[in-house]
């Protein structure tokens, strides 16, 4: 089904739990072959998907490359994918910072792969999955002897959680 698409824009591929987690395909028609160039054409649109979906709240999203590879002269290909790990985003965080992360990091795994000399070659970039998954955390945080009710709880900027000074244990 992803690799039937006509158009370069993302869509819906897969949405489960009552589209709690959605899978978003972006087709690669141009046949672009440099991952840089892929990926900065697809920014702004990458930008958009993550910014429309954090008008709801908090998501969790992670990005993979698709690529095709095969060994000059024979008939081996292989699918290789290149992606980034699940990230947190709220709707006071940078997104275009957080996407320089990710490309970079996708840059790196593919740059790793061919280093390692696999007598692989790129055939096709075929296009980018983006997974986005509504973030909620639980309801109360279990420490050791109790729980830490969420509203004790804030964020602060560099991602580590503090406890305000009335926290409270509940004992359950």
């Amino acid at each position: 089904m992803r690799m039937n698409a006509t158009t370069s824009e993302f869509k819906e591929v897969a949405s489960v739990f009552n589209g709690l987690c959605k899978n978003f395909f972006k087709k690669n028609i141009k046949n672009i072959m440099d991952y840089r160039v892929f990926l900065e054409q697809s920014r702004s649109s990458i930008r958009d998907l993550l910014f429309n979906f954090l008008q709801q709240g908090p998501i969790k999203y992670s990005i993979k490359v698709e690529s095709t590879y095969e060994i000059p002269n024979t008939d081996v290909r292989e699918n290789r994918a290149f992606k980034t790990k699940c990230m947190t985003l709220f709707l006071d965080t940078d997104i275009n910072n957080i996407l320089n992360e990710d490309f970079i990091k996708i840059i790196q795994e593919e740059n790793d792969m061919m280093l390692k000399g696999s007598d692989f070659s790129l055939v096709s970039i075929d296009g980018i999955l983006i997974n986005i998954n509504k973030y909620s955390p639980f309801e109360d945080i279990e420490i050791s002897g109790g729980y830490i009710k969420k509203e004790k709880i804030i964020r602060n900027d560099n991602g580590s959680l503090i406890i305000t000074k009335n926290e409270e244990l509940a004992n359950k």
